[in-house]
């Protein structure tokens, strides 16, 4: 459920920061919290191609963009090392280091 919420949001238009706030301190409190399996949503974006590369020609599209962006600024928790070091990889593959605002 919580992947198809993530894959459909849209942010409200004029609060779309905030919004993406919210979201991700939520994501991150669900990692956290081990309510959110973080190798498991990792598996689907990939599967979804949210870091194929090359020359595809396709426009990366909002969705997209926003499932980047969220993984890109969720919060590294000590406890799971490994979360780093997967996002980094798969983020660095697509050419993005930070989204933050």
């Amino acid at each position: 459920y919580l992947e198809a919420f993530l894959s459909s949001f849209v942010p409200e238009k004029g609060l779309e920061e905030a919004e993406m706030q919210r979201l991700e301190s939520l994501v991150s409190e669900l990692i956290r919290s081990n309510l959110l399996c973080h190798d498991a949503w990792l598996h689907c974006l990939i599967s979804k191609g949210v870091f194929l590369t090359g020359n595809s020609g396709r426009q990366t599209d909002a969705p997209t963009k926003r499932q980047q962006r969220l993984l890109a600024n969720l919060p590294f928790f000590p406890e799971a090392r490994h979360d780093s070091c997967q996002r980094r990889i798969l983020l660095r593959n697509v050419n993005i280091l930070d989204m933050g605002p």
